[in-house]
């Protein structure tokens, strides 16, 4: 078969392509295919609001963190200052007990908890 039977598509119009595809009517289109057309600035400021985003997301954790971390060291030295004085109360001393050990706990949980989410 010569080309001049088939007509390149780039020398056609829209229209004139799908009538050789056999499409009459655009509708039949529709169920066919999707077509997005996505600019290079609008992917681009999309990857930014996305960077911004999880950049924000680290931060806030990262506060969270060091806020808990802070807690936690005043605490135990609260605790281990009222456990080690000799004119501390026996009251004292049991809340200091009982906090370090909740301290501990919470500890181990989150470090062996956070351990098994990261294998799974």
């Amino acid at each position: 078969m010569p080309d001049d039977e088939f007509p390149h598509p780039e020398n056609l119009s829209i229209e004139d392509y799908f009538k050789t595809q056999g499409v009459s009517d655009f509708g039949q289109i529709s169920g066919v295919a999707k077509v997005e057309l996505v600019s290079k600035a609008t992917e681009d400021s999309r990857i930014r609001r996305e960077e911004r985003s999880t950049t924000y997301k680290h931060r806030v954790n990262l506060a969270i963190h060091i806020t808990g971390l802070i807690l936690i060291v005043v605490l135990t030295a609260i605790c281990g200052t009222l456990l080690v004085q000799t004119n501390s109360t026996p009251k004292d001393k049991e809340w200091a007990r009982v906090t370090l050990s909740t301290i501990a706990s919470v500890v181990g949980g989150y470090v062996f908890g956070r351990s098994s989410k990261d294998v799974l």
